[in-house]
């Protein structure tokens, strides 16, 4: 078993008590199904925010670019007093989600995940970099998604730690 499968199958420990789905999507990267329909405006500026639960994680995960539609959405996670974690997986869910967990407090949906991200530690510094491919589909302009990193605090045992969240706005990129 890879370090990534390892980190996966600690993910699903860690969510599913909260959710009766497989996360077997969480594997696999790629949005699963782009939504359709009604209702989501046609013009949107893309947006992302910080954002925390109930109980406070650490403030390491940080927004690179906005996610704008046809583009890469990269974020980062700040390694710097965590010189143990090698690597880090990002996911994104449709909408927020609130609840403690042994790790800290899970702030993406595990009922509807989206895709996730794994990088590792970028050689001589202090940061992962995760990038993610959002597609050039119109219908996608306002969606609303989640994300949250976590992290392998301990590769010797069943250590993880959540971040803190960033609530995103698929969208355009802004007129300048």
């Amino acid at each position: 078993m890879n370090a990534t499968t390892t980190q996966h199958a600690r993910w699903n420990r860690l969510v599913l008590p909260w959710s009766a789905v497989a996360l077997s999507a969480l594997c696999g990267f790629g949005f699963a199904q782009a939504p359709t329909g009604g209702g989501i405006a046609v013009r949107g500026q893309a947006e992302a925010e910080h954002f925390q639960g109930q109980s406070r994680n650490p403030d390491l995960f940080d927004f690179v670019t906005l996610p704008v539609i046809g583009a890469q959405w990269a974020s980062s996670v700040d390694l710097l007093d965590r010189p143990q974690v090698q690597s880090t997986i990002v996911v994104l869910s449709l909408g927020p989600f609130d609840a403690a967990t042994p790790a800290g407090t899970l702030l993406v949906d595990p009922r509807g995940v989206v895709t996730t991200n794994t990088a590792r530690r970028e050689n001589r510094t202090h940061m992962t970099t995760h990038k993610i491919s959002i597609p050039a589909e119109p219908a996608l302009i306002g969606v609303e998604l989640a994300a949250q990193a976590i992290l392998d605090d301990d590769p010797r045992s069943d250590r993880l730690r959540l971040t803190n969240g960033i609530s995103l706005r698929l969208g355009v990129a802004a007129r300048s």
